[in-house]
């Protein structure tokens, strides 16, 4: 991941939590990736109501 660098906003986190293989390429995880959207936008939701800022 350090490999994407830059600033991870909405529309990054969006495509790397629905499909992380493509979005970043070369990537190991197991991690498949989440299709529904609705299921996207709550964990953007919560990582957001986690940060500092």
């Amino acid at each position: 991941m350090r490999e994407k660098g830059g600033i991870w906003g909405y529309e990054e986190l969006s495509a790397f939590l629905r499909n992380p293989q493509i979005y970043i390429k070369g990537t190991r995880m197991a991690f498949a990736g989440i299709s529904n959207p609705q299921d996207i936008a709550d964990i953007i939701s919560y990582l957001q109501k986690m940060s500092d800022k």
